[in-house]
């Protein structure tokens, strides 16, 4: 027998998201019936200052956006310059970024 309960949680401040944000969900009879993500903060337009910038400086400035995740910020500018220049990785390198990636976890 599965058991069907009603849920409703609401967190109204997210903490270790950059900026502020709250999250609700509404579950019935075991189904989501809603789920919102609210994030209050106004865009932050870090990209102007990166314009003009050579590849390498793009890298190394993205890292001081937060100082709790600077890896997710340097693996997003790499990805991102790759795509653009048409890099392709081996399954390898990607396997290693994701252990770096997860590593600022800890």
């Amino acid at each position: 027998m599965t058991e069907s309960r009603d849920i409703s949680i609401q967190v109204p401040v997210l903490t270790r998201v950059e900026g502020e944000g709250a999250l609700e969900l509404d579950i019935h009879q075991g189904r989501i019936e809603a789920l919102r993500l609210r994030i209050y903060e106004p865009p932050r337009l870090f990209e102007k200052f990166l314009e003009g910038r050579a590849p390498d400086e793009v890298i190394d400035m993205v890292a001081r956006i937060c100082g709790i995740c600077p890896a997710a910020y340097q693996m997003t500018a790499v990805q991102a310059l790759e795509a653009l220049f048409g890099v392709r990785v081996d399954p390898w390198v990607a396997a290693m970024r994701r252990v770096f990636y997860c590593a600022e976890w800890l």
